[in-house]
């Protein structure tokens, strides 16, 4: 249940969401081999003028549940200093599960249908970890 769950919310971020790969992104974590390490996500995005003020508000609400997560190790949402309407979202997961688990959220599932009427172009995602030592 909980992958056709998870699979239904990127179904519907995709529409809306511009990968650097063709994989979903689960593949893509376990592929590098981060299924059960920790790992980060840069979300990138423009976000309409008119529709600014709405969207951080549910930005807001999404990052105060989020932090609250069990696996979530950091979870932010910055703004271009020089235009307000770039918005980029910093994330850290202990693991595959712990996004899963986030996927599945009220919280999330809100935010990412509202992207089709708020945002002002594709979502890029970059999946990052930490440097080898």
């Amino acid at each position: 249940m909980l992958r056709f769950v998870l699979a239904m919310v990127m179904i519907v971020a995709s529409a809306s969401l511009s990968f650097a790969q063709d994989k979903p992104l689960p593949e893509r974590i376990k592929a590098a081999g981060l299924a059960e390490k920790q790992f980060s996500l840069i979300v990138s995005t423009k976000v309409k003028k008119d529709k600014l003020d709405e969207f951080l508000k549910m930005a807001m609400k999404a990052e105060t549940a989020t932090r609250k997560e069990k696996g979530c190790v950091v979870y932010t949402f910055q703004q271009d200093v020089e235009d307000p309407t770039l918005v980029t979202l910093l994330e850290t997961w202990k693991d595959l599960k712990a996004l899963e688990t986030h996927m599945t959220e009220e919280h999330t599932k809100e935010l990412l249908s509202s992207f089709g009427k708020l945002l002002d172009g594709p979502v890029t995602l970059k999946l990052t970890a930490e440097l080898k030592k």
